[in-house]
């Protein structure tokens, strides 16, 4: 069993901040664009598929809207539950239109125009007040506890995106695979899961947000597979997803987000 360092879940949410995140992370679009055209390509393809869209939850969301903007063009309904109650505050922020909300427009024009084509008069606007419509509830939640979710939000949905989350709430790969195991329960029957975890170079372990460093379970992708099968996901497919510049604590090459989307087992009486 591969041990993790200590993390204290009181203190991430003491010292975790969405300002210097957003700033670090989202703040050009290079550095999360390769996930924004993982996950509006992905949706596009379940959607032709003729597989249901009607509902997300983006679980874990943090401070960010990159995942759900990707999104926000197929389905109906979002979802999204976050742990902290700064990074909730500064999703709602955005979501009511505060001034000093961060700015989402280069990520909606990217999806809109370039993925899309679509370079209509207000074809932006109009996304952005699609997203803001569509997204129903941010909810509190916590993977760690026994209530993951804050009641009346426990769906089942048809897709839930988990990125980022479970590597850095689990100390070890026995607490890992419990984690995966509680997120199937809110996917529906048929439904898909979209899990992402970040893969580090050697010699890295976790990332930087302002002066704080956060760890991250190193897990081989697997295990990951191995995880999901085991809580009753097939048809399992793994795409490496690498962001064209990333900033590092230490002098690194390159990292990555392995992406994993997994249909629910429909059980048969």
């Amino acid at each position: 069993m591969v041990e993790h360092g200590k993390v204290d879940f009181q203190g991430y949410s003491d010292r975790f901040d969405p300002k210097s995140f957003l700033e670090s992370y989202c703040g050009t679009l290079d550095r999360r664009q390769g996930i924004l055209k993982f996950i509006h390509d992905t949706f596009k393809r379940i959607n032709e598929n003729q597989e249901l869209c009607r509902n997300m939850l983006d679980y874990g969301a943090g401070c960010s809207f990159h995942v759900v903007i990707g999104a926000a063009g197929v389905v109906s309904e979002i979802c999204m539950a976050e742990y902290t109650e700064k990074n909730r505050a500064a999703l709602n922020d955005w979501l009511k239109g505060e001034p000093d909300a961060f700015d989402w427009f280069p990520f909606l024009k990217q999806v809109v125009e370039d993925f899309e084509g679509n370079r209509k008069e207000d074809a932006i606007e109009d996304r952005k007040r699609r997203l803001k419509a569509i997204t129903k509830a941010v909810v509190s939640c916590d993977l760690r506890s026994e209530k993951i979710i804050q009641n009346g939000y426990e769906g089942p949905y048809d897709i839930v995106t988990c990125v980022g989350v479970v590597e850095t709430c689990a100390r070890n790969e026995e607490e890992f695979d419990v984690f995966v195991h509680k997120l199937s329960f809110l996917v529906r029957e048929g439904g898909k899961i979209i899990l992402g975890c970040w893969k580090h170079p050697p010699g890295v372990d976790g990332y930087k947000v302002g002066n704080e460093f956060f760890n991250d379970l190193p897990v081989e992708e697997d295990y990951v597979v191995a995880c999901l099968k085991k809580a009753g996901f097939s048809c399992i497919e793994t795409t490496a997803v690498y962001p064209s510049e990333l900033k590092y604590p230490v002098k690194v090459e390159k990292k990555g987000c392995i992406f994993y989307v997994g249909s629910k087992a429909v059980i048969t009486h």
